[in-house]
């Protein structure tokens, strides 16, 4: 309860008449009550860290397929594309020549290359 309502009469009177119909209770009710109470205490109570480890075979079951869908997406990886023998011919030649001048007239190769078919 907070503050506010400990100090509030009507509480106080309805906590007063709940207390002295305890007194008049059987005692095998009032056994119940007492054993109601713990386990709904027992409920509340954290369960330890290495609770965890006692899993249910279906809950295992997802999660171990969580998992391996996770390591397959992190390893996958789509194919590169493909080069054509020529591409690799000239990517060959650009490194080789180490020089990028080439790209400066790019336009005089692509058609030195057409006239040479």
């Amino acid at each position: 309860m907070t503050p506010d309502t400990q100090d509030d009469p009507i509480i106080s009177q309805i906590k007063q008449e709940l207390n002295n119909g305890l007194d008049q209770l059987d005692p095998a009710i009032s056994n119940r009550l007492r054993e109601g109470r713990v386990k709904a205490l027992e409920q509340i109570q954290p369960k330890p860290f290495w609770g965890w480890l006692f899993i249910h075979p279906g809950q295992l079951a997802g999660f171990a397929t969580a998992v391996v869908l996770l390591v397959i997406v992190l390893h996958w990886r789509p194919s590169g594309p493909v080069l054509s023998e020529n591409r690799v011919e000239e990517l060959e030649l650009v490194a080789q020549q180490g020089s990028l001048d080439m790209y400066k007239e790019l336009d005089f190769y692509v058609w030195l290359a057409k006239s040479e078919r």
